[in-house]
C-alpha cells in the first residue's frame, strides 16, 4: 500500500469517526423536559397600542397577568388561523382564568386592521383573545420590541394588493412583562398547555 493511499485511509476513518461520534452524542444528548422554563431571552415587551373597542392600551394595561402574545393579521391565509387554533385549544385544556392570562393578538397590518375588524376575527378563534391594532409606527415599535419579523409584500391576488410576511411566534410573558417562554409550530396544544399551566402554577406558589 502506497503512503498516499494510506494517508488517504487514516483521513477517511478519522472523518468517519468524528461524523459518528457527533451523530451518536445528538442521539443520546438529553433533551430539554417540557416542564423546563427558558428565561434566557430578552424582550423589551412594551407596546402602546389601541384593543377591539378602540381604547388606547399598553403593557400596563395588562400588569399583574400573565401575557401570550402572538403577532399577525386577519387576512393572513394560513399560518395565523393555524396558529391561533392552536393557542385556543391550548386555553381550552388549560382553562386558566382570564384573570390571570391575558391573550393578546397584535396585528402587523394595521392598514386593513381595524379595531372592529380584530374583534371580529379574535372572537371566531377564542373568547378570550384580544385583538389589538395601532399605527403602522406603533406596531413597528411592538414588533421591535418583541423581537418579530414583518415585511409588506405585493400580491395582486389578494385584497389591497398585499400581503405580510412575518415570523410565527408566541411568546408567553410573565406579569412583570418579562419573557416567560415562547413557542412555534412546532409545538402543539398540549404542549403549550401543559407549559404554561406549569409556569401560572409556580408564581401562584
Amino acid at each position: 500500500m502506497s503512503a498516499k493511499l494510506r494517508t488517504f485511509l487514516l483521513a477517511s476513518i478519522a472523518l468517519l469517526a468524528l461524523v459518528l461520534g457527533y451523530l451518536v452524542a445528538a442521539i443520546t444528548s438529553p433533551k430539554p423536559h417540557l416542564n423546563q422554563v427558558t428565561t434566557n431571552l430578552s424582550l423589551d415587551g412594551g407596546f402602546n397600542l389601541v384593543d377591539e373597542t378602540g381604547q388606547l392600551v399598553t403593557q400596563e394595561s395588562y400588569s399583574g397577568k400573565f401575557k401570550l402574545v402572538y403577532f399577525g393579521f386577519t387576512f393572513c391565509p394560513d399560518v395565523c388561523p393555524i396558529q391561533l387554533e392552536v393557542v385556543s385549544r391550548a386555553l381550552n385544556i388549560a382553562k386558566i382564568s382570564p384573570d390571570w392570562l391575558t391573550t393578546l393578538f397584535i396585528t402587523l397590518d394595521p392598514e386593513r386592521d381595524r379595531p372592529e375588524d380584530m374583534a371580529i376575527y379574535t372572537d371566531n378563534f377564542h373568547k378570550n383573545i384580544i385583538g389589538l391594532t395601532g399605527s403602522l409606527d406603533q406596531i413597528q415599535h411592538a414588533a421591535k420590541a418583541y423581537k418579530v419579523y414583518f415585511q409588506k409584500v405585493s400580491d395582486p391576488e389578494t385584497t389591497g394588493g398585499y400581503t405580510v410576511d412575518h415570523s410565527s411566534i408566541v411568546f408567553l410573558m410573565g406579569p412583570d412583562n418579562n419573557y416567560r417562554q415562547h413557542f412555534t409550530h412546532r409545538d402543539s396544544a398540549e404542549d403549550i398547555a401543559e407549559k404554561i399551566t406549569v409556569i401560572i402554577q409556580a408564581a401562584k406558589n
